[in-house]
């Protein structure tokens, strides 16, 4: 009899043997009636039986086991293949310069020294011998590093040998760095911290791009860097305001990019070399107090500014050229800075709600604070983003309406929908696309074209308003 279409078969026994067994059961054998050969028989056979059973059960084991060694042995010739293949593989056949672009595009991200210690450049060295070689030999794949004070929780031992390693194979390479020692891990394993900072602190004359978030007791320690940074172009600071007077980083002939957290005064900088000055969750006075220090500025953002401190004496006047102004829900009211500040030189302006936290309603947005900024500053905003705000399209229009050489006084301006995309080849292209609103559904996208008659002072880039 087949069973599962064929897969297995049952083996049933001799036909005469089946009507014999039948016939025991159909007889009228019974407790009350021994037949004690038929007892004797029947214990015969079923000690038969069962002896079959036995030989048949250690059949079955001993073809288990040998299946058993076949796929063992068949994985093991499948390792061998795969190596085999792996020796034939097509990167084995990359000169040396191309695996390195592929492993400094691997390494791209900063080797970690958190609650996880990881370094690609490590990873990548286990690989094979000539691997580990050529990793070895790359000082760029070394030169980032990004360091928390949960690390102190590691053995020390540990984390001093990998961030060694790190130092020593990064050789002369400019340095990328992130630090951030102002947690409970710094305060308990103070003396591991200032070991690990002091080895940092110790290449100064490499750093490049610096990432500082570190507890006030150690602000100390930056003394030493004062006139050890040639090489230093950006410069993060988190949280400083506690410590007076820093001047480690006043001289820095190559610095240009500055981004702060909190105040900037009494912050030793060289400020007019900084060209990008960025300073988030400060009051707004705070953050034009730092605007007016960084007089060369020419792309600066202000992130999360508090309105609660409002400047004492405004308008400022700035040359910035890019203004990035970022809100959330707690001050949204982003129109207020265009009554402080007066840019002659703005032409790109971006106004977006923060990722984490999106304003989602402002006040006073139809007053005249933007048109009179416009009207102030006198200058041509030739790119503008409104980036994750709750506006409404007449809004949105309010703002885009003050601006002149956006939109010229021309009866031949005409507006279509974007499925019409033939147009003049000498028009300018002003583009309104909402990408997402939080509050109602999506809008489509339309564009405006003007005529060749219409008059610009300059060519318009796309400019996007999305809400």
């Amino acid at each position: 009899m087949d069973l599962d279409r064929g897969q297995f078969q049952f083996f049933e026994p001799p036909e005469h043997e089946i009507k014999h067994i039948n016939n025991l059961f159909r007889s009228n054998y019974g407790s009350c009636t021994p037949d004690p050969e038929l007892i004797s028989k029947s214990l015969d056979s079923l000690a038969l039986t069962e002896r079959e059973i036995q030989r048949t059960s250690d059949d079955i084991h001993r073809l288990e086991s040998q299946l058993a060694c076949l796929k063992a042995e068949k994985r093991g010739l499948e390792w061998r293949a795969a190596r085999y293949r792996s020796l034939l593989a097509p990167i084995r056949s990359l000169p040396p310069k191309i695996i390195t672009l592929i492993f400094e595009s691997f390494c791209s991200e900063a080797a970690t020294f958190t609650e996880t210690l990881w370094s690609p450049p490590a990873q990548l060295s286990h690989v094979c011998s000539g691997w580990r070689e050529l990793v070895r030999g790359t000082p760029i794949l070394w030169s980032s590093i990004h360091i928390e004070d949960a690390v102190l929780y590691h053995p020390s031992e540990k984390v001093i040998s990998m961030l060694t390693t790190h130092i020593h194979l990064s050789r002369q390479t400019p340095l990328n760095l992130s630090i951030s020692m102002s947690g409970p891990g710094a305060v308990d394993h103070e003396d591991t911290a200032r070991l690990i900072l002091q080895m940092l602190f110790g290449e100064s004359r490499r750093w490049r791009e610096v990432h500082l978030d570190l507890h006030e007791f150690f602000y100390d320690d930056l003394d030493d860097l004062r006139g050890n940074l040639p090489l230093l172009q950006v410069l993060y600071i988190n949280d400083w305001d506690n410590v007076p007077d820093l001047h480690a980083f006043e001289i820095a002939e190559n610095l240009r990019g500055v981004y702060l957290s909190y105040a900037a005064a009494d912050l030793g900088l060289p400020w007019s070399q900084i060209t990008e000055f960025s300073i988030g969750s400060a009051s707004a006075s705070e953050a034009l107090e730092g605007l007016s220090m960084a007089t060369e500025a020419r792309e600066v953002t202000l992130y999360r500014t508090n309105l609660d401190y409002l400047p004492d004496e405004f308008p400022i006047v700035h040359n910035l050229n890019s203004l990035s102004i970022i809100v959330d829900r707690w001050d949204p009211d982003f129109q207020q800075f265009f009554d402080w500040l007066t840019l002659p030189n703005l032409t790109s302006l971006s106004i977006t709600g923060a990722e984490e936290s999106p304003p989602r309603a402002f006040t006073d947005i139809y007053d005249d604070t933007f048109p009179s900024f416009i009207a102030r500053s006198s200058c041509t905003i030739t790119s503008l983003s409104l980036i994750d705000l709750p506006l409404t399209d007449s809004a949105a229009i309010v703002l885009l309406s003050a601006l002149p050489s956006h939109f010229p006084n021309n009866p031949r301006a005409k507006c279509r929908n974007p499925s019409f995309p033939k147009h003049h080849p000498h028009q300018r292209l002003l583009q309104l696309a909402h990408y997402r609103t939080p509050q109602r559904a999506l809008r489509p996208t339309f564009s405006l074209y003007a005529t060749p008659t219409s008059t610009f002072s300059r060519p318009l880039r796309p400019c996007d308003v999305s809400c």
